[in-house]
């Protein structure tokens, strides 16, 4: 089920949008062929994705010149098994918690044609929690592989735009 919200606002001599979106998911493996899935496998097409992501976006926009924006991305609880180095019968499924990512850009127009952006995704630097499976730390993995908003941390831009 999806749900999404927009209202706009003048403000300020320019233009703000809210945008507000849900996602809500369930996924349940109902039959499986015999010597085809073993129940590790079940668990992570199960529970990998999580049930519940929300995303709060502000968008502000000036008659041309300033525009920028804060997210909100907010991602529920997910589980996995440890994959192919896992326990075929799901005894190693670790369940993690939800996290909230906030990315935040500010754009500068200098003309029709040139524009510079700089910007972040994930400007807090929020890594998923500490794998929980054995084998994983003995390769070395510190944070779970399967995070649904990737194990890399923060992310910072600056982009230059021309537009022709």
């Amino acid at each position: 089920v999806d749900l999404a919200l927009t209202a706009d606002f003048e403000i300020g001599g320019g233009d703000l949008v809210i945008d507000l979106r849900h996602n809500w998911n369930e996924q349940e493996v109902k039959n499986v062929t015999p010597s085809t899935l073993n129940a590790s496998t079940v668990a992570d097409l199960e529970n990998q994705v999580p049930n519940n992501r929300t995303l709060l976006t502000f968008n502000y926009q000036t008659g041309g010149m300033f525009g920028g924006f804060l997210r909100l991305n907010n991602f529920g609880g997910w589980g996995d098994s440890g994959g192919q180095i896992a326990a075929p019968d799901a005894s190693e499924f670790v369940k993690y918690g939800g996290e909230i990512l906030v990315d935040l850009e500010a754009q500068i127009r200098f003309n029709d044609m040139f524009s510079v952006a700089v910007g972040g995704e994930n400007i807090f630097d929020v890594e998923p929690e500490n794998d929980g499976h054995f084998v994983a730390g003995l390769l070395g993995v510190d944070t779970a592989l399967t995070s649904p908003f990737g194990n890399n941390g923060g992310f910072w831009y600056v982009r230059l735009q021309a537009d022709f």
